[in-house]
């Protein structure tokens, strides 16, 4: 800039302007500089190849002649309308959602039924299997599972053998065993038979 002082002010425009042009190649708008220094974009462009000429800067000149022409008004934040509606049906849509979600976690009925009913099948069977169903059979089957404590205490038995003793269905004798397993209440030897831990 010191040689060429009549350089300076687009030199100094330009590294204002582009604080990281000394790290990366940049890319130059020479008509905004132009209208910066209040010169023309050809004295810009003549002062850039001085410099390139001059082995100051690395240089790739790429004419584009490209231009957008706006089919529609282009529309602001306030005057978002066309898809404003859809946005709105989308939000609507995103809140009915979360409100099944919650009512779902809080409501105290079988889980497999609540899904079926927010696909619009209609069911009255309880699945048994759902946190509801085995929380409720948990409460309901105490009973049997002290009659299986019981008899454990007196030898070690086969599910077969404990269904068959205290009269109860194969279900509920896999469900109340399933319980005493999870609490190492109980465990199964070689044989498959249940022992009391």
């Amino acid at each position: 800039m010191s040689l060429n002082p009549h350089s300076e002010e687009i030199i100094t425009s330009i590294l204002r302007t582009y604080s990281g042009i000394f790290e990366i190649e940049t890319l130059i708008n020479s008509a905004l500089i132009a209208k910066k220094t209040k010169t023309s974009e050809e004295t810009v462009m003549n002062i850039i190849n001085a410099l390139y000429n001059a082995n100051c800067v690395t240089l790739t000149i790429q004419n584009n002649d490209s231009s957008i022409t706006f089919n529609e008004i282009r529309e602001d934040a306030l005057t978002i309308n066309k898809v404003s509606k859809f946005l709105e049906k989308q939000n609507d849509l995103k809140v009915s959602q979360l409100k099944s979600v919650i009512h779902y976690c809080n409501t105290e009925s079988c889980k497999s039924k609540l899904l079926l009913n927010y696909f619009d099948e209609k069911t009255t069977k309880t699945c048994g299997i759902c946190s509801f169903c085995t929380k409720t059979d948990t409460n309901v089957n105490m009973n049997q599972i002290e009659k299986i404590l019981d008899l454990l205490k007196k030898t070690n038995l086969t599910s077969k053998e404990i269904e068959n003793q205290i009269s109860i269905s194969t279900e509920e004798t896999i469900f109340a065993l399933q319980i005493l397993l999870e609490n190492r209440k109980i465990s199964l030897n070689k044989y498959n038979q249940y022992y009391l831990l």
